[in-house]
């Protein structure tokens, strides 16, 4: 966690603080280390996690990457960053969706309808 939190501001000083080229650089290796880590390090794991919430959430992060290079045109309508950050979120909900519950309780499911009027 240090080395992580140290890497991040190295990285956020090499670049002056006014791009993210460095900062993307840095969570792709996190990302890249994390999916070594859990499917080929230690394959019985993969079968725990949620595949189909995995494609949902690629499906979300690539259409969230689509919008945001059609965002980086100057004359792009402003309404391509709301969308970016609404797939961005989706992506990120599936992904968290998609991680295994390790713990015998689980609190972190959305509420039914049925259980909200109880």
């Amino acid at each position: 966690r240090y080395l992580s939190f140290a890497l991040a501001w190295i990285f956020k000083l090499r670049d002056q603080w006014d791009s993210a080229l460095w900062e993307v650089f840095l969570v792709v290796m996190y990302a890249l280390a994390a999916i070594y880590g859990m499917f080929i390090l230690n394959p019985r794991l993969m079968k725990l996690w949620d595949v189909d919430s995995i494609k949902k959430g690629g499906l979300c992060f690539c259409a969230a990457i689509i919008l945001f290079g059609l965002k980086l045109n100057p004359r792009a309508s402003p309404i391509f960053a709301g969308f970016m950050h609404l797939f961005a979120g989706g992506a990120s909900f599936f992904f968290w969706k998609a991680v295994p519950v390790m713990d015998k309780k689980n609190d972190s499911l959305l509420p039914t309808a049925a259980s909200a009027f109880r």
